[in-house]
């Protein structure tokens, strides 16, 4: 879900936590009620049709030593990179995530 949610820009990601955190009630969770309340209809139509060809590209990146997806809701996202207004749902990350911690220059 988050590798094609990643393919979608303007992804509403604080609407998509408030859904998740809703959700982590109940089991198992409902992927299709999580994307009409995320995503609006062009976006939805976007995620459901990702070129096949950019989500193996993705999964090639992602089987490399060393590199990895995080999603918004994994514990390794880094934690000042969630609070701002529009994080991206997802991180491509080559190397060790732990370094999204630390303080950085733009």
């Amino acid at each position: 879900m988050w590798l094609r949610m990643a393919a979608v820009k303007g992804v509403n990601v604080a609407r998509a936590k408030e859904y998740l955190n809703k959700a982590a009630d109940s089991a198992p969770l409902d992927t299709q009620a999580l994307l009409k309340t995320v995503l609006t209809p062009r976006q939805h139509h976007r995620y459901q049709h990702c070129p096949p060809a950019e989500l193996q590209a993705a999964r090639r990146w992602l089987a490399q030593p060393g590199h990895q997806m995080l999603a918004i809701t994994d514990s390794r996202y880094p934690r000042r990179l969630a609070t701002l207004y529009c994080p991206p749902p997802a991180l491509f990350v080559a190397g060790d995530p732990a370094c999204l911690e630390t303080r950085q220059l733009a």
